[in-house]
């Protein structure tokens, strides 16, 4: 059985549909869902599906708040973490503790639009396709190796709430496709 740890800060989307398919899975569990806030939404979702929950909020340096992080890591024991909204930059340290074990989404086409607001920058630079990235996550911001990436067209009747709604859809297909992957050992 894999054991999963999802990090998430907002609203917790992504990390609701990766708990989902796991629950049709055989071979793997998120054991836990850690947020930097404690009023995320991430945590009502998790709680609801009966998975654990902490909040581990930054409070002092980012040294200290990743030791606090790892502590709960070491009580999960995962074998791999999922980084599903996380709005934090992981040092140094923390990747070398997760050698390609740890995996973050991203909504834009890497290595175009890195960081923050993707789909707006996207959409308002007037790109025909934007997409999801789904890659290893290195001590850089969206700087790790893919895994995987697809496209979607922009139409041109497009809202940016309809487009950001229809790239969120590829984000969720995609990220349960990469969980079927750990499931079944392909990563």
């Amino acid at each position: 059985m894999k054991r999963v740890v999802i990090l998430a800060s907002g609203n917790g989307t992504n990390a609701q549909a990766l708990m989902h398919k796991a629950r049709e899975l055989k071979n793997v569990e998120v054991v836990g869902v850690l947020s930097d806030h404690s009023n995320a939404g991430v945590l009502s979702k998790a709680q609801e599906l009966n998975v654990k929950t902490v909040s581990i909020e930054k409070e002092t340096t980012k040294e200290v708040h990743e030791e606090k992080i790892f502590h709960q890591l070491e009580i999960w024991k995962p074998d791999w973490i999922l980084l599903a909204g996380y709005m934090r930059i992981l040092s140094k340290n923390f990747v070398s503790k997760y050698p390609k074990r740890i995996i973050n989404i991203h909504p834009s086409l890497l290595p175009k639009y890195p960081g923050l607001n993707a789909y707006e920058q996207a959409f308002n630079s007037g790109d025909k396709e934007s997409g999801i990235s789904i890659h290893y996550v290195d001590e850089g911001m969206d700087t790790g190796e893919l895994i995987l990436q697809k496209s979607f067209e922009r139409l041109e009747e497009d809202s940016l709430n309809e487009f950001k709604e229809r790239g969120l859809q590829l984000e969720h297909q995609m990220y349960q496709e990469i969980l079927e992957w750990i499931a079944n050992g392909k990563l």
